[in-house]
């Protein structure tokens, strides 16, 4: 096979699976050509998951250990998580992260351990972290929680006396509790949708680096998508180059991270006199306002107005309702949805709240209008 063809099937390899792929790869990627047979059908078709998976054995890099980078750890776990959990801690207490590129699964392990030095309570939170690779002999490993003291060099040795059970000479094995709360799927970073939504927050570290630059600056904004208002994104210091678009750069320690925005905070309806001259005036409101109602049931901003003025003189499911009802009219009024929100969060419904956030989010993302930080 000539260098010009393996040139050729490098680039369409690199476009599916976003690894800068060069000469110096050209071994490795005959190796892989000879196994699988037909891979002259990669220069026309896509690759399929097989053939990724068994590429990624051939050209994935898989040096990791338990708290690389200690200082992004550190801001993580004095910095960024501390007011992160009191706020869940208020509103059902729900805790989502990935691991992008989660190589053999010691990062995603590194955050559930970290999560148990912060929340003694853990089994009464829902936590959920998902780690995710193409290397399926690194997902593996991941799922076997079963590590050499390789994976642990810089760390405390009485932190995996007390998370790890010993299962012979250089073998330890995560605690049968923590491991649970991990998941690990394959993905691939260069094309999949990401593995769920409202991610709190997402480690892109030591993957990027070895993208080809468009490629990266793609994967980056894909996994962007997948924050919460207000979630961090993690980068390594070699991926600092990258630039996710739409999130703020936000400092912490030694360490820059980001954060998507908050959407801007929802009005407040106006405040109406409860007192029995002033309730009377509310109500005279209400009913203009529903006899207007009654001779224009598709006027979405009629029913947010019906809305407010309930809200107003406390009819709080009365409200809700209302708005549901402009939001069946018009599924991207965006007063409606901050409306929900502002409801959600005064009556503790933390799913309302978030699920409302997000579509404001949406709609002024394509409304191409900044988010203001909250």
């Amino acid at each position: 096979m000539s260098e010009a063809l393996l040139d050729l099937m490098a680039r369409r390899v690199s476009a599916q699976m976003g690894l800068a792929i060069d000469a110096s790869h050209h071994a490795a990627l005959r190796n892989v050509i000879d196994v699988r047979g037909d891979a002259w059908r990669w220069i026309e078709a896509p690759l399929e998951r097989e053939d990724i998976e068994l590429l990624a054995r051939g050209l994935s890099v898989g040096e990791t250990y338990f708290f690389r980078e200690p200082a992004a750890f550190q801001a993580l776990e004095h910095d960024v998580l501390p007011p992160l959990i009191e706020a869940r801690r208020r509103a059902g207490r729900r805790l989502r992260l990935w691991s992008a590129g989660c190589c053999t699964g010691e990062e995603a392990y590194s955050l559930v351990i970290m999560l148990a030095r912060l929340l003694p309570d853990l089994d009464d939170w829902d936590v959920r972290i998902v780690g995710t690779d193409i290397h399926p002999g690194f997902l593996e490993r991941a799922r076997e929680g079963v590590y050499g003291d390789w994976s642990f060099r810089g760390v405390p040795a009485d932190l995996r006396e007390r998370y790890f059970e010993c299962r012979g000479p250089d073998r330890h094995e995560l605690r049968a509790e923590l491991k649970r709360r991990v998941e690990f799927r394959f993905g691939n970073l260069a094309c999949d949708a990401p593995p769920d939504r409202d991610f709190d927050i997402i480690l892109c570290r030591h993957v990027l680096m070895y993208f080809v630059p468009a490629q990266a600056e793609r994967a980056v904004q894909r996994v962007c998508e997948a924050l919460a208002p207000g979630g961090w994104l993690v980068l390594s210091c070699a991926e600092a180059a990258v630039a996710p678009h739409g999130l703020d750069r936000a400092p912490v320690r030694d360490m820059l991270f980001h954060r998507r925005p908050l959407p801007p905070a929802p009005p407040q309806p106006a405040q109406i006199d409860t007192a029995p001259h002033g309730r009377r005036a509310a109500q005279r409101a209400l009913r203009g306002c529903e006899a207007a109602l009654a001779a224009d049931r598709c006027n979405v901003s009629l029913h947010w107005l019906h809305a407010t003025l309930l809200e107003a003189i406390g009819e709080i499911q009365g409200a809700r309702d209302a708005l549901r009802r402009a939001l069946f009219l018009d599924a991207d009024f965006l007063p409606a949805h901050m409306a929900l929100a502002r409801l959600g969060e005064r009556q503790g419904d933390e799913r309302l709240r978030r699920r409302h956030l997000a579509q404001a989010q949406r709609l002024l993302d394509s409304r191409r209008h900044p988010a203001l930080p909250a």
